[in-house]
């Protein structure tokens, strides 16, 4: 881990303007980040590599600890059990074609794995512990169950209920929370095939398909392996960077999604499908979505977006995927009504 040095501020501005706000410098990490995690209320940011574990606090991001990985980090996530003198987290990982998670506890400045589940993801999305199996058709494709982890870890997370999701729904790529009037829940997912951001509103009967986007969102440089065989393997990506938050003066929530761009085609033969990224916020109204803010064009990608308190962390892997540049900014009311 080097030590952390100062980022460059990225602009953030409201579409069709004048740059309106820069996020605050952050960090350097001289590695490949795949994954964040932030806990609240405390003040800790988890961070994965590939092949390692990282511990910052927040929001000065002083390391805390690393440790290293079994296989390939794929996700990570920060229990709501956590007390401030026990950290509880869990690491997703990869071995050849088995997809297992690991549970781990930071106690006294030391990382140690207390935990494990194979042929499963976990993910922790407004506090609660998500599992999801891997599948067969697809790894990412079963039903999301909520579960409950025990603290001691004396057994393995128990399961609360299966989570109302539109159908097929991958467990990285969505979020859900209440974007309309009144209520009303909504989920904001980006679907595999063609990478559009689509958004669900919650009826008696199902799920009511409001709004699709035009522009693609999610892409991921994490890639799961399967198939029954080496001739039959294929690659599926993690794709991460999307989430609820409240941005403005009203009780709705809104979305923020992160945007990986494709590269050129010679690049992607060297192995960089994605170079460039960016952040967008987005507010529902009625069925049609408007953009609030957005970042400028990143060079680099975002393996994912984590918010904490009041402020929105964006981690940038540059294209060489030996540094990762980690930006924390507040995003408490960052857009006045004339800039919309």
């Amino acid at each position: 881990l080097a030590a952390p040095a100062a980022a460059d501020e990225i602009p953030i501005r409201a579409p069709e303007s004048t740059p309106a706000k820069e996020l605050s410098e952050g960090v350097v990490v001289s590695d490949e980040m795949v994954d964040i995690a932030a806990w609240e209320p405390g003040t800790v940011m988890l961070a994965v590599s590939r092949k390692r574990i990282y511990l910052f606090s927040l929001p000065d991001f002083r390391k805390l600890a690393a440790g290293k990985i079994r296989g390939e980090a794929l996700a990570c996530g920060i229990l709501r059990e956590s007390t401030p003198d026990r950290i509880l987290f869990f690491v997703v990982s990869q071995y050849a074609r088995d997809v297992n998670t690991s549970f781990y506890e930071f106690v006294s400045g030391k990382i140690n794995r207390v935990g494990y589940d194979s042929s499963a993801f976990y993910r922790v999305l407004d506090g609660r512990l998500l599992r999801q199996s891997v599948g067969i058709a697809s790894p990412l494709g079963g039903p999301v169950s909520v579960t409950v982890a025990d603290p001691a870890f004396r057994s393995d997370p128990r399961s609360a209920g299966t989570l109302a999701l539109p159908k097929n729904t991958a467990l990285y790529s969505f979020t859900h929370a209440a974007f309309w009037t009144g209520g009303m829940i909504g989920v904001a997912r980006i679907d595999d095939d063609n990478r559009h951001l689509n958004v669900y509103r919650q009826e008696s009967d199902g799920w009511d398909a409001v709004w699709e986007s035009e522009e693609a969102y999610g892409g991921s440089l994490t890639r799961i392996r399967s198939g029954p065989e080496e001739a039959t393997l294929r690659f599926w990506e993690v794709s991460k960077g999307i989430a609820a938050a409240n941005l403005d003066a009203d009780p709705e929530m809104e979305i923020l999604a992160a945007s990986n761009r494709e590269s050129s085609a010679a690049a992607q033969l060297l192995g960089r499908r994605y170079d460039r990224a960016q952040v967008r916020a987005l507010d529902l109204r009625g069925r049609r979505a408007v953009t609030l803010w957005e970042t400028d064009l990143l060079k680099g990608t975002i393996p994912n977006i984590a918010i904490w308190r009041d402020s929105l962390i964006i981690p940038v892997v540059e294209a060489g995927g030996k540094k990762t540049r980690i930006y924390i900014n507040s995003i408490a009311n960052p857009v006045t009504p004339n800039d919309r």
